[in-house]
């Protein structure tokens, strides 16, 4: 079902598509910008394609560049130019013209895919079956290499590395690891280059100062919490439970109101009277990244906790619970790689449930004929 779709003149159509579930079977004449909970591309795009979404799959060919926000993404169609994606998940098995940059829990260069530009990654694990026409770099917690890479394959990997003695590595092979790793011989055209480093170096980035950042954030979100708790425990109890019903449609719902706030805000300060509007909306979005934080608290505690019955001790029981969330949340945040696209994820999911929840309310009202 789609909420809105507009095309403008032959000559510069485009096309933008925002609802729950997007599928998109018509051929789109130019660029398209699609957003949803689950979104599915079933015909070509002749231009870019922008979108957003928890559950996206690219069926259909795309002309120019594919541009994607969401917790898994499946391209099985080519794409001319560049594909970019901020993911959970990435699997490619398509042919990609150009360069492929991707920032993910994990990435999957599929059998049959060929990339035709490099490979820039930074994830959790990536695994290349594929072939890669020119390089590939960046840093990983775990790297598989079954493919073929023409050029050189320069990375940074914190766990483990495989590669397969079929694998063909046509340049140089530069990595860093804490352990030297076995490669089959012949895989490698080039040199291969070691650097080792120590695992206190992969604990470098949580200084002093980010760990006090984090305290003194982690104190201000629990006194916030504590006033929810107070004045309003049952919405809370509301929202965390609308993320646990509707994780994926809550997921959904918080990257449209993520791009739709940011794409608002940067509209607004482009123009002289927006720009007192355009603070509102930032400082909105700010305001909304702590109460997420809180509502996913709730919803992860709403797993031990039942908060469902009316109880004596429920305030106590639901700061307990939130405060226990809200340590499980920083401490993700302190793992390498992953731990910061989880928070992203979890912090979606936060947005959709509060967004889900106001509507909720006003439509509560509305029957009511309160408003």
């Amino acid at each position: 079902m789609l909420a809105s779709l507009f095309v403008v003149s032959s000559a510069s159509a485009f096309t933008f598509v925002a609802d729950e579930d997007v599928t998109l079977d018509v051929a789109s004449a130019d660029d398209a910008y699609i957003a949803g909970g689950n979104v599915s591309i079933d015909n070509d795009v002749n231009g870019d394609l922008w979108v957003g979404g928890s559950l996206v799959t690219i069926n259909g060919n795309i002309a120019e560049d594919l541009v994607v926000i969401g917790g898994r993404v499946t391209v099985w169609g080519d794409v001319g130019g560049d594909i970019r994606v901020l993911g959970g998940t990435l699997s490619i098995y398509g042919e990609v013209g150009d360069d492929v940059m991707v920032g993910g829990g994990f990435v999957d260069i599929g059998k049959d895919a060929v990339v035709n530009g490099s490979v820039l990654v930074g994830a959790g694990e990536i695994t290349v079956e594929g072939k890669i026409m020119e390089e590939l770099r960046g840093f990983t917690g775990a790297m598989i290499l079954r493919g073929t890479v023409v050029g050189n394959v320069s990375m940074v990997v914190q766990e483990s590395i495989l590669i397969d003695a079929g694998a063909i590595i046509g340049g140089d092979f530069d990595y860093s690891a804490i352990l030297k790793t076995s490669v089959p011989e012949g895989v490698v055209k080039g040199e291969i280059s070691f650097n080792k480093f120590e695992e206190k170096d992969v604990l470098k980035g949580l200084s002093y100062a980010l760990l006090l950042q984090k305290a003194i954030s982690y104190i201000g979100t629990l006194l916030l919490t504590l006033l929810i708790v107070i004045f309003a425990p049952r919405m809370l109890i509301k929202g965390a439970n609308i993320a646990r019903r509707n994780v994926l449609k809550s997921m959904g719902v918080g990257v449209l109101t993520v791009i739709a706030g940011f794409i608002g805000s940067i509209v607004l300060f482009l123009t002289i009277v927006g720009i007192p509007l355009g603070l509102i909306v930032f400082s909105g979005m700010i305001v909304i990244y702590y109460l997420s934080t809180i509502f996913v608290a709730a919803w992860l505690s709403n797993y031990l906790f039942d908060f469902a019955k009316k109880k004596k001790w429920l305030r106590t029981k639901l700061f307990f619970g939130v405060s226990l969330g809200l340590i499980a949340s920083f401490l993700i945040g302190l793992i390498p790689i992953v731990g910061i696209f989880i928070n992203i994820i979890l912090f979606l999911v936060g947005v959709g449930s509060i967004v889900l929840l106001k509507t909720e309310y006003a439509q509560f009202m509305k029957d009511k004929k309160m408003i």
